[in-house]
């Protein structure tokens, strides 16, 4: 609630105004107004949000519960070794002939290709690493690194399931990010974690070598693809440090603040860049309640020259114009600027104090970007390269600008997204894991950068609450939080010394979901879960069981698509029914509470029939209790690809 006014005495009887509030942060919000029998208004409740008391995303939790940091821990290498009759090296041909030194000494075949259209025949015992060559010069943005190891997935994924290679991304000195060309790989760092939940069955994970590895990094290294020729699911990204194997996990901050909390300069000046969208607004209000006296709100669009602002009526522009009066009303001086973020030339003189006529920027929160989700095997280099740029190159350029030490402070708005390997964000999740390596290269020389991975903010900005996105983030055992969460969690997280951050709420566990195992060390709330009934498929015949695991499906499908069941070709493609992105999500979701699996993402991309969506679920019961299958994902009805 935002606003409480008691304004008389409580009435006998009372008349009740309840209006719902509008705007795209304003979900289940409203303004009460309380009145007496002659109309006289006598207490006001402004900003009333509802929700529901357990699991309730609308309920305030604490900062202590949503803001987690990095962790590495000592992974288990528990996983058995599969038939490995060849490797091939894919990229940087330097490195690539280092690496392959490590599998000549355990006597395994290599060879290196330039290129995936290089890679020539390749079957189920190859193993294919990925080693994307270092960008040189003074900006590493990662669109290479992510292409490279894009279309060689797209490639892979042509062959028939049962056929196909494992592949594994190898990056260097990544974890450290001690130097600046490490940037240009840890891209693959988000990329690899969307790929292992898009192509479970394809892509193994990252591995992280130090910048020059030892020889018991590289037989680790092995070791690890030997394991990975096994086909079991294993960790997303492994850090390679001599003997030592670390794999990430978050864990809750739990010592004692370290510093005050972030306050701005009343003779600073603070950029915020995406400033005029609508979650840069946000921020930019809340920087303004720290104490900024001085704004610059950094976008794509100007906005229309002030003398015009009272004749505008395009319902966005007329937002942005508003927020920026409401900032300058509390006293706040602020300039709009229209520029180019990734531009480094650009941005410089658009952000010259003499230009501005305003003191020196003292700090930076980084919050552009653009979305273009797809799944990988439907990115192309220059949707890559378009949502790379703004946040990427852009991060880039704000770090020339504005050397180690400059600042009091740098925030940079990062994405749980790609930690929870959600589909559909591959290019979005390259962008995100940049931010959180140029995070960990700026404090390693010393500076106060923060990269912050946020879930989905309810109602705001590129992470705004969806459907989709809160299927997805629920089937990870994930939720969205408010903005006023968002603003207490940073404001926690400022307190301590982290370079990178995740805040995201967890949610009790469901039936179905699976946790990623990046959440293993953080608190799970408590539900009440009924024991593991017994349904009315488990004691069906095995034919029986197919019929009955088609209907269910077909069932699921129809309700969703309206159609009559009775009348639904169980072998006609689905997309051709007019299924869409957020209709199967919502499918898969319903199948996984009903028979307590966690499905692949892309289950309805996959298996496009309803007969081959039964027929999964049936080799994945039949299998559930088979211990030289277990981890081991059926082979397909149908292909993917082709």
């Amino acid at each position: 609630m935002h606003e409480v006014a008691v304004l008389g005495d409580c009435p006998a009887e009372v008349v009740l105004h309840v209006r719902c509030v509008d705007g795209p942060a304003a979900v289940d919000t409203v303004d009460v107004l309380i009145a007496d029998s002659h109309g006289e208004v006598v207490a006001r409740f402004g900003g009333l949000r509802y929700g529901v008391l357990d699991g309730d995303p609308g309920a305030t939790a604490s900062p202590r519960r949503l803001v987690s940091e990095l962790s590495w821990q000592p992974q288990d290498r528990s996983a058995e070794p599969g038939p490995l009759a060849e490797v091939v090296l894919l990229g940087d041909p330097e490195a690539a002939q280092s690496i392959g030194e490590g599998f000549s000494r355990a006597g395994v075949p290599w060879r290196t290709a330039a290129d995936p259209e290089q890679l020539g025949p390749v079957g189920p015992e190859t193993a294919v690493l990925v080693v994307p060559g270092r960008e040189h010069g003074p900006a590493p943005d990662g669109v290479a690194a992510s292409w490279l190891l894009t279309r060689t997935v797209q490639q892979l994924a042509r062959q028939r399931p049962g056929e196909r290679p494992v592949v594994r991304a190898v990056t260097r000195g990544v974890r450290e990010s001690l130097r600046q060309e490490a940037l240009g790989d840890s891209v693959l760092w988000g990329l690899g974690r969307v790929l292992a939940s898009e192509h479970p069955d394809l892509f193994a994970g990252v591995a992280d070598l130090s910048a020059r590895p030892a020889d018991e990094e590289l037989a680790a290294l092995v070791d690890m693809v030997r394991a990975d020729a096994g086909r079991r699911p294993g960790e997303e990204v492994v850090s390679l440090r001599g003997a030592l194997r670390e794999v990430p996990r978050l864990v809750a901050v739990e010592r004692e603040p370290e510093r005050a909390a972030l306050e701005c300069r009343a003779d600073g000046t603070y950029l915020v860049t995406g400033g005029l969208g609508v979650l840069g607004l946000e921020v930019a209000t809340w920087l303004a309640g720290r104490g900024a006296r001085r704004l610059v709100l950094a976008g794509r669009t100007a906005l229309p020259p002030r003398s015009q602002w009272h004749s505008v009526v395009d319902p966005a522009t007329r937002q942005r114009i508003d927020a920026v009066q409401m900032l300058e009303g509390l006293g706040v001086t602020v300039r709009t600027v229209a520029v180019d973020v990734a531009d480094r030339e650009a941005l410089a003189a658009a952000l010259d104090p003499e230009a501005l006529g305003l003191p020196p920027i003292r700090g930076v929160v980084h919050a552009a970007g653009v979305l273009d989700n797809r799944m990988a095997v439907d990115v192309d280099e220059a949707s890559l390269a378009a949502v790379l740029r703004p946040k990427a190159a852009g991060a880039l350029a704000l770090h020339e600008l504005f050397p180690a030490g400059v600042l009091d402070f740098m925030v940079l708005f990062s994405s749980c997204g790609q930690l929870l390997g959600l589909p559909g964000q591959a290019s979005y999740g390259s962008a995100n894991a940049f931010l959180d390596a140029l995070a960990w290269h700026r404090a390693a020389l010393g500076d106060r950068t923060l990269s912050v991975a946020w879930t989905s903010w309810r109602g705001l900005g590129m992470s705004t609450s969806s459907e989709l996105i809160d299927i997805e983030l629920a089937a990870r055992g994930t939720g969205d939080i408010s903005a006023a969460e968002a603003f207490r969690s940073w404001e926690f997280a400022s307190r301590y010394d982290l370079s990178y951050g995740a805040v995201m709420r967890i949610l009790p566990p469901e039936p179905g979901v699976e946790r990623p195992r990046l959440l293993a060390e953080l608190a799970v709330p408590d539900a009440d879960t009924p024991g593991q009934a017994e349904t009315e498929w488990a004691a069906l015949a095995p034919e029986e069981l197919r019929g009955y695991l088609v209907d269910e499906v077909r069932s699921q499908v129809a309700g969703e698509l309206k159609f009559d069941p009775d009348t639904f070709d169980v072998r006609r493609p689905l997309m051709e029914m007019g299924l869409d992105s957020v209709m199967t999500v919502v499918i898969r979701r319903r199948l996984e509470k009903i028979f307590r699996l966690s499905l692949p993402s892309t289950l309805l991309w996959d298996r496009p029939t309803v007969a081959a969506i039964g027929e999964f679920l049936f080799e994945l019961l039949g299998t559930a209790g088979s211990e030289e299958t277990r981890g081991e994902e059926p082979e397909l009805v149908e292909p993917l690809v082709g």
